[in-house]
């Protein structure tokens, strides 16, 4: 199971990481880092993986995950 999550998480990053990481850049205060976003979305994504609901999109999902991180 660890296996399939970090495989499917790996393949989430390369599809979004890049688009995640120009939302950051353009939704934060100074003080923050753009690539410390996109690492913990991907790891909060991990870490949250078996309650993600299966049917949602990937994308909304994840950039929900960016949002809460960076207006906390």
């Amino acid at each position: 199971m660890e296996d399939d999550t970090h495989s499917i998480i790996s393949a989430l990053f390369e599809e979004h990481a890049e688009s995640i990481f120009r939302f950051a850049t353009l939704s934060l205060p100074r003080d923050l880092d753009a690539k410390d976003v996109v690492q913990e979305v991907f790891l909060k994504a991990y870490r949250s993986w078996n309650t993600y609901n299966k049917g949602s999109n990937e994308r909304t999902w994840l950039y929900q995950i960016a949002k809460n991180h960076i207006y906390a």
